[in-house]
């Protein structure tokens, strides 16, 4: 039920000792926020057994728990502006999560294609007909770290279920956004007067269609990204004007 709530020497020693310590925490740091990120973000989602549950970040009470696009979708609304941050964990989508404008969502630690199960993943329900996100009409907005999985059946070319669709949209940004096994196209940027939006360090991987889609975009950058093994092709772009794509790599997707 969904509800809203309100011997070796000593010096060796040491010194093996701090390079060990060093490098796990160097592994470690996509999976350990910052304080200040978590104490500066609206609402703190996390996973407590079956129950996701939204904390308030100023006043530390739980707000807000159901099941996944509930919660992160009663958070998104609740915030004018600012951070939400999703601790790790599978968060199950079965109605599509709506973003809005000056909103960053942000997780704390990413998942990939070989990988689909670690860090924190947004995983479409078989039920789910839409996108896993969206957006529209939106302005400086921004996915950051955050994985999303479009759970695809193999076999299956469903339009309009994309991972990510973002809609009109100016001066909105992925940043270590990681896209893979969705039905349709893995990122779609689309719509009429759509400008200076970003695409960096995305990975997009092992869609049915494209790895990235832009229509209707103009001013856009795509750099630093992995676009590859995608049914459709790597990166498209249909209609709009000058943007720039640069240092990515793109392999292996069907159509090129």
């Amino acid at each position: 039920m969904n509800r809203i709530i309100t011997g070796i020497s000593l010096a060796i020693i040491l010194s093996l000792a701090l390079w060990s310590l060093s490098s796990h925490a160097s592994r470690q740091i996509e999976a350990q926020p910052k304080t200040s990120q978590v104490q500066s973000a609206s609402y703190v989602i996390f996973i407590d057994g079956a129950t996701v549950s939204a904390r308030n970040g100023t006043t530390g009470a739980i707000e807000i728990q159901g099941n996944a696009d509930y919660v992160i979708n009663n958070a998104i609304g609740n915030t004018t502006s600012g951070l939400i941050f999703l601790r790790s964990g599978i968060y199950n989508v079965g109605n599509t999560i709506n973003l809005k404008s000056h909103l960053t969502l942000k997780s704390e630690s990413i998942a990939d294609a070989n990988f689909p199960n670690k860090g924190t993943v947004l995983k479409a329900k078989s039920s789910l007909s839409g996108p896993v996100i969206y957006g529209t009409l939106i302005n400086s907005t921004i996915l950051e770290s955050l994985s999303v999985n479009g759970n695809k059946p193999n076999t299956t070319l469903l339009s309009g279920s994309y991972g990510i669709h973002i809609n009109r949209s100016i001066r909105s940004q992925l940043i270590n956004v990681v896209v893979f096994n969705s039905r349709y196209h893995n990122i779609l940027f689309d719509g009429a007067g759509s400008i200076q939006n970003i695409l960096i360090r995305v990975n997009s991987r092992a869609a049915n269609g494209d790895g990235i889609r832009l229509s209707q975009n103009s001013d856009f950058l795509i750099t630093e990204s992995e676009i590859g093994s995608n049914e459709g092709n790597g990166i498209t772009i249909t209609s709009g004007g000058a943007g720039e794509i640069s240092s990515n790599n793109i392999y292996q997707n069907t159509d090129g």
